[in-house]
């Protein structure tokens, strides 16, 4: 959320105080938000409304005018994240044990390029620095 957002005094936030805001979030593969975020009682977080958009930058716009609350990575927010510009929330109630699986596909009988070949070493180097890589996970 923008760094004077309403919610930005507030000492603790929970579940219940997002729901008088606007969602603002790329589409999350059909999946309905307010299915995806729980409050702990496994209760499901209703949105006062959801602007879905696939322009990183636009999304910041509306994050940045208005009181929506952004849904993002933080590799997408660094510089707002850092220069204070944009803050990060973590409800108390919401479980936020998410995982994404990630898979690079290549054609049967095909190698890959040497150019393929360093873009996946260096998303292996990413998720291991953040410790997302399980160690049953296969990375090339």
């Amino acid at each position: 959320m923008r760094g004077d957002h309403p919610l930005a005094s507030k000492g603790r936030i929970a579940a219940a105080d997002l729901k008088a805001f606007p969602l603002a979030s790329p589409a999350v593969g059909g999946i309905d938000v307010n299915q995806m975020l729980h409050d702990s009682s496994g209760k499901p977080v209703q949105w006062q409304g959801h602007f879905v958009c696939e322009d990183i930058g636009a999304l910041k716009t509306i994050a940045m005018e208005s009181a929506a609350v952004l849904m993002l990575s933080d590799l997408a927010l660094e510089r707002e994240l850092q220069g204070g510009e944009l803050l990060r929330i973590n409800p108390d109630d919401i479980e936020q044990n998410w995982s994404i699986t990630l898979a690079v596909a290549f054609l049967a009988g095909r190698r890959p390029s040497p150019a393929a070949v360093q873009v996946v070493q260096q998303i292996k180097h990413i998720l291991l620095s953040f410790g997302t890589v399980s160690a049953a996970s296969e990375v090339v």
